[in-house]
Parts: structure tokens; sequence; C-alpha cells
């Protein structure tokens, strides 16, 4: 199931007709619906894995910047 996200995910951040504004919005959505998913939303999280998320959300956000 993820590795079908993550192809859907993909398929979407690199199709050129879709606006930046809404693969903005498609980025936020997608860590909400992975954290309810797997009921992580009220664990608390160590400082490194923090630092960790934000790495990941930092390349997602290139990524999509790159390829608007």
């Amino acid at each position: 199931m993820a590795m079908e996200d993550r192809a859907r995910q993909n398929r979407l951040r690199t199709r050129s007709s879709i606006s930046f504004p809404t693969k903005y919005r498609l980025y936020k959505l997608f860590p909400s619906i992975y954290l309810e998913q797997h009921c992580c939303v009220t664990r608390t999280l160590h400082a490194h894995t923090e630092c960790r998320i934000q790495a990941f959300e930092n390349k997602c956000l290139r990524k999509l910047l790159c390829s608007s």
C-alpha cells in the first residue's frame, strides 16, 4: 500500500498540468492521511525524530519546487 501511495505521489508531483498551489495542498495532505492511518498523531516525538521528519519534508518540498 505504501508503494502505491508513493507512486501516486510521484505521478502527481511530475504532472505539469497540475498547478503548484494544488501540488502544495496535496503535499500537505498526504502526511496527515498517513499519520491518521497509523495512529501516530498522539505519540510524542524525540528531538532526533523531529529533525528527521523535517529533513524529509524539506526534501519533498525541494522535489516539488524543482518539478513545477
